[in-house]
């Protein structure tokens, strides 16, 4: 159970610091400077589009997905008691967009 419960919160924890850190580093580098949290001034997609911030945020893509995958993966060992076509449905949706995330993470730039 701890282990399934680490593996969710590092699925939650990567892509944000990922993000982030990208962001950052393009800041250090020359790109305008803003908090895009409260002001709107940047999405995820634009952050990190280019400058030296694009491949960080593209290398910690493949362990982000890989943990988004495990953590949909626990999903039917934590719902036990759901019905099983749903259960599998939603399960199969959670992985499909971990793949997504990495197909828009690597065509990024």
């Amino acid at each position: 159970m701890r282990h399934r419960i680490t593996v969710c919160v590092l699925a939650g924890l990567v892509p944000i610091l990922a993000v982030n850190g990208a962001y950052l580093l393009n800041i250090s580098q020359g790109f305008e400077p803003c908090f895009p949290y409260f002001e709107g001034c940047a999405s995820v997609s634009r952050a990190v589009r280019s400058g030296p911030g694009l491949w960080v945020f593209k290398i910690a893509a493949l362990p982000a997905m890989i943990l988004m995958w495990l953590s949909w993966n626990g999903v039917t060992t934590v719902q036990h008691g759901q019905a099983g076509a749903s259960l599998s449905l939603i399960k199969l949706l959670g992985k499909t967009g971990a793949l997504f995330f990495l197909v828009y993470a690597l065509w990024l730039g």
